[in-house]
């Protein structure tokens, strides 16, 4: 159980970093998004268009993987905490 209970700590610390990188990105993201929107309303390219499409839903995916990551490691630290066993044995 305390083995358990320390993994699943050391996965929340990652997890949280992870989470607030991604929030800090975001904001970047925009701030770049809306440079690089401008540049393409002069100059068009469809590819560099779509790529600026798809950045949120990387983001996106990559914060429902830390949630996911969060939700097992309160899974197995509430397993952890529940009543020790104790048996005798020879």
């Amino acid at each position: 159980g305390q083995v358990s209970a320390g993994i699943a700590h050391e996965l929340m610390d990652p997890a949280a970093y992870i989470s607030q990188n991604v929030a800090a990105l975001r904001s970047e993201l925009k701030t770049l998004t809306d440079y690089v929107r401008g540049q393409l309303a002069k100059n068009a390219n469809p590819e560099v268009s779509h790529t600026l499409d798809e950045l949120p839903g990387l983001l996106d995916d990559i914060e429902r993987g830390t949630q996911h990551v969060r939700q097992i490691a309160n899974g197995v630290r509430e397993q952890a905490g529940g009543t020790e066993l104790e048996e005798n044995c020879d």
